[in-house]
């Protein structure tokens, strides 16, 4: 509507397949500069402004039905008006689009967006649980998953400030604001309200949960009775739920067996008590050193120091045949030097620092930088694998953290009282201090053996101590669940010849989810058809995401259609949610013979094709428009 001078419904069919296979071929970037001049000397895009969401899903050609889509459905999140569903099939519709890499960002985000409103809707009533045990059971197993929502929303808005748009960059930081509200003001609260009620007497009184594992036990149950070599990466504020990507990673793209479990992190959840934890020890201390202007608190294993520069010496102490490398310093050798240090060793560990150095260097990078974190401690997997022929792994980390995109407000911030003059240390999330004091407005949690001469407080909910510098975007320190639950994740890798992975490689071996038709027409008898097609397998385990090339060949192979790609990535175990629907196909303008048998055929990354046979019988398909007459 608006131009109608300009469509030729005799021609479309030929136009089409014109346009979209120029469009797939190598002079896409000279057809793409002609399809925007087109669209802004004719306006199309306020004309797609006016289009209903179906016609416009259904048109691949310009780059406006995109930012259509996205402006609709924006201001739709932006005024409360949020449909899941909607959303989840646009954006799998528009994987495959031309224009797909230009939009990426802004389709992620609303994805995110669409799993965080689910999950409102399925804890709406807030949570509940009277006993600490299991909210912690609950978080391991479900509500962190919120917190992952919310880092891939926030790296999916940093990446879509790489393209300039202004209206829908304008849409989407109203976006982020409503997320920023769910997240802090909904689920962080009303989590860390439950916990606190839950796990506060227990604390206060042993300074840990009943019936989880703890931190301060990691040599002994896992390390020290190991029979063979064992490598231990400890990643610095790897948070549980980001280890839960590298372990769904790990199944897809190692032959492994992986399990991942969670341990509650030493009190307070900061690097020097989460290392030392993380050592051979019988008893952890502290002690007051240096002078009164750079007095500070040491912790001690056993009475050795746990610093950085001792923990090999810690370790030793333990079994003569250890070692303590850092990440940063392996990756700068080479494969020799790297072989040659983890030589005649029984216990490596590896120290690896990405998630909170970005943290304190750049709080505004540090979600969007987890994946940077969980790539390098896959290829440190790799390099164990490979270079050292380490077969059993564990990942783990020193704590936590809490990050959120908008910094906190005034009412956020707490000031220490003038009689607390009695701080032995301090930091964002908690407070030391000698015994006999008792500030009111935070949370007693048990020190240690509780013998110290000190006793320790965390602040409520995501309160923090008011500090100089920066600091309040990225925290830890404290005991919210996203700072306490520290994960353990054990890797085995399985050699080929190995008995384990001969008996079952059918759960070992990465595959595809395949791709299938859903319910085939009989006979094609248009031009331009849908079709509707579901991923069998959802991604997860061994089961990978892939992307299929559909198009349609006579008997001899000739293609007569245009082609599409469909990514099959969906993680959901309802099959309902797996759908592709409503694919458009156009076919080329020639004649077809009823009689003959022509075929969809559904083509795998590696070429591997599945033919599907169909009927073409069209009437008049072939007109008498020569385009090169």
């Amino acid at each position: 509507k608006g131009i109608p001078v300009h469509i030729s419904s005799t021609r479309q069919s030929f136009c089409y397949d014109f346009i979209s296979s120029w469009l797939a071929g190598d002079e896409r970037e000279t057809i793409s500069r002609y399809i925007k001049d087109i669209e802004d000397k004719w306006n199309l895009t306020s004309l797609f402004g006016e289009a209903d969401m179906e016609s416009l899903m259904a048109c691949d050609l310009f780059p406006g039905c995109d930012r259509a889509i996205l402006l609709k459905l924006m201001a739709d999140v932006g005024n409360d008006l949020i449909d899941t569903t909607s959303i989840g099939e646009a954006v799998g519709r528009r994987k495959s689009s031309v224009w797909q890499p230009q939009y990426r960002a802004f389709y992620e985000g609303l994805l995110e967006v669409a799993h965080m409103w689910d999950f409102y809707k399925d804890h709406a009533e807030g949570f509940h649980e009277g006993n600490a045990a299991r909210i912690w059971e609950s978080y391991t197993r479900d509500y962190f998953r919120m917190d992952r929502f919310y880092r891939l929303f926030q790296r999916a808005y940093a990446e879509s400030l790489a393209t300039y748009d202004g209206d829908l960059q304008d849409l989407f930081a109203r976006v982020r604001d409503k997320v920023e509200n769910l997240y802090k003001n909904w689920f962080l609260d009303h989590l860390s309200e439950n916990w606190e009620e839950a796990a506060g007497e227990e604390l206060a009184a042993v300074g840990h949960i009943e019936g989880v594992e703890q931190q301060a036990d990691f040599y002994r149950f896992h390390v020290q009775n190991e029979k063979n070599r064992v490598f231990v990466i400890i990643s610095d504020a790897l948070r549980y739920e980001v280890a839960v990507s590298l372990s769904e990673e790990l199944r897809q793209d190692h032959q492994c067996q992986v399990a991942l479990s969670s341990m509650e992190g030493i009190f307070p959840t900061i690097t020097k008590f989460g290392m030392a934890a993380l050592l051979p020890h019988r008893e952890l201390s502290v002690k007051i050193s240096g002078t009164n202007k750079t007095e500070r608190l040491s912790v001690l294993a056993d009475q050795r120091s746990t610093e950085s520069g001792s923990r090999d010496a810690v370790l030793k102490a333990a079994n003569r045949a250890s070692v303590a490398l850092s990440y940063k310093a392996l990756m700068q050798m080479k494969r020799e030097e790297r072989r040659a240090m983890v030589k005649g060793h029984e216990v490596v560990y590896i120290y690896h620092n990405t998630i909170d150095h970005l943290g304190h260097a750049d709080e505004m990078a540090v979600l969007p930088g987890c994946d940077r974190a969980v790539m390098e401690i896959k290829n440190l997997i790799k390099m164990i694998t490979n270079e050292w022929n380490g077969v059993h792994v564990l990942v783990t980390a020193d704590h936590g953290f809490l990050s959120t995109y908008s910094p906190l407000l005034e009412d956020e911030k707490l000031d220490r009282l003038e009689e607390d003059e009695r701080d032995v240390e301090y930091g964002r999330r908690y407070m030391i201090l000698k015994e006999g004091t008792d500030p009111d407005y935070m949370m007693p949690v048990r020190f240690l053996s509780g013998h110290t001469g000190m006793e320790a407080f965390a602040t409520h909910g995501t309160v923090c101590l008011k500090m100089r510098g920066a600091g309040m975007k990225f925290v830890h320190g404290g005991i919210s669940l996203q700072e306490l639950v520290v994960p353990l994740l054990d890797y085995h890798f399985l050699r080929n010849q190995s008995k384990e992975y001969q008996d079952n490689r059918y759960k070992y071996d990465t595959l595809p989810v395949t791709l299938d038709l859903l319910s085939p027409p009989k006979k094609i008898s248009n031009m331009i058809f849908t079709l509707n097609f579901y991923q069998k397998e959802a991604v997860g385990g061994n089961r990978r995401a892939a992307v299929y090339t559909l198009y349609f060949t006579d008997s001899t192979g000739e293609l007569v259609s245009d082609g599409h790609h469909v990514t099959a990535d969906r993680k959901s175990s309802n099959i309902q949610e797996r759908r592709f629907e409503r694919i458009p196909f156009n076919l080329k303008s020639q004649k077809y013979d009823g009689k003959e048998t022509y075929y969809l055929v559904i083509q795998d990354e590696e070429g591997k094709t599945r033919r599907i046979p169909f009927t073409i019988d069209i009437p008049f398909a072939m007109d008498d428009f020569d385009f090169f007459a």
